[in-house]
């Protein structure tokens, strides 16, 4: 039995580190000095494209995202497809204002029926080969569609995922998000661009914007809650590549706070076991290496707080047999403690980053445990709240 116990701790502690640790430094290493090929065309070579916006009571950032999507340089070139669902603000009047303006803009309105319901139907009505799905708060940079689309040349190439940078505010609240989910965001722009330098397997772009070659959708189950990931992985079985383009900026304000985030969170991981249960099977897919960065990049993360479970038990087991493993045990049930000692020393104004930055991530597994506890117990409505922002 204690052989048992050693394998568990071994097997655990390992698959974390080479979870955090070990997958981005091979892939880092890995794609040093490669660069992601396209063919740097003039605006005029261009394809035209359709962008997709689904919205949901978006008054406060929709005419800021519309006024940016037109300061794009091929704005021309595109066809601008609003869903409203069901939104009770003024959302559609903003909307109908610029599509009596501009004849490209068109605004759609639905019964509420969730993001995903609105993206099925709005692809039918896309006229243009090539699609940009995009969020309703996001603001584009004058040559982030363009830096996007010219990938596309490349026909192996199915989607195309911008690169994301997050906005905040100087509210104390955003400060104490900030540095963490930017590190995050950032760790994760740097893994998706290697895997599509490397493998042309970007494990899902981020949700905000990206662009996807229009045969290859594939309609989504209302249920599901990470829609994009469910795209990409779908263009990944069709046998096409999906990287990141790391010159084509976008923008996105971040939550308003952690209980935001975290909320967020644990709705992103419930819809990562919905999709884990639809594409298990690509995990032996060999080409493009989307079994091998699927598994290292998604599933051995999606189970990160299942392996701190195993890991404080199995060390639990092993305390009477070496004085190590009675340390791990305390110092692991201590890291479990650091989300509410960082909380009290909040409430008394004292804000340690190194404690703040391990109670974030210490939070932000417990909400993928519980989006895991969501989804066993079932998801039958893909229609949620969107996430409030300052």
């Amino acid at each position: 039995m204690e052989m048992v116990w050693m394998l568990l701790f071994a097997l655990c502690l390992f698959s974390l580190i080479y979870t955090y640790v070990l997958y981005p430094l091979t892939m880092r290493v890995w794609a040093k000095g490669e660069i992601l090929n396209n063919d740097d065309c003039a605006l005029a070579q261009l394809p035209n494209a359709t962008i997709i916006i689904a919205a949901y009571n978006e008054e406060s950032v929709i005419e800021t995202t519309l006024s940016k999507i037109k300061e794009s340089v091929n704005f021309k070139q595109l066809e601008v497809l609003i869903g409203s669902d069901g939104s009770t603000d003024k959302t559609n009047e903003i909307v109908e204002r610029f599509a009596a303006e501009n004849v490209n803009i068109h605004l759609y309105v639905f019964e509420r029926n969730g993001k995903v319901a609105i993206l099925n139907a709005l692809m039918q009505n896309a006229t243009h080969q090539l699609v940009v799905l995009m969020d309703a708060n996001i603001k584009l940079s004058n040559d982030c569609l363009p830096k996007m689309l010219m990938h596309f040349t490349d026909n192996n190439i199915g989607l195309v995922g911008a690169n994301i940078k997050n906005v905040t505010n100087n509210s104390k609240e955003l400060k104490d998000i900030s540095p963490y989910e930017d590190a995050y965001v950032n760790n994760e722009n740097e893994l998706k661009y290697n895997e599509g330098v490397v493998f042309g397997s970007m494990m899902g772009p981020f949700g905000g914007c990206y662009a996807i070659r229009k045969e290859l959708y594939k309609n989504i189950p209302t249920n599901f809650l990470v829609d994009d990931f469910h795209i990409c992985m779908n263009v990944l079985k069709q046998n096409k590549k999906a990287v990141l383009a790391k010159d084509a900026w976008c923008y996105e304000q971040l939550a308003s706070t952690l209980q935001s985030e975290f909320n967020r969170k644990r709705r992103i991981s419930a819809g990562n076991f919905q999709n884990l249960m639809v594409f298990k099977t690509l995990l032996f897919k060999g080409k493009n290496g989307v079994g091998f960065t699927f598994f290292s990049h998604k599933v051995l993360r999606w189970k990160g707080p299942f392996l701190f479970l195993y890991l404080v038990l199995s060390s639990l087991m092993l305390f009477k047999y070496h004085l190590l493993f009675g340390i791990m045990f305390l110092g692991l049930m201590l890291l479990m403690c650091v989300p509410i000692l960082n909380w009290l020393l909040l409430k008394l104004k004292i804000r340690i980053p190194l404690m703040q930055k391990v109670a974030y991530f210490v939070l932000m597994n417990i909400a993928l445990h519980m989006g895991f506890v969501d989804w066993l117990t079932g998801i039958k409505s893909g229609i949620w709240q969107p996430t409030k922002r300052k």
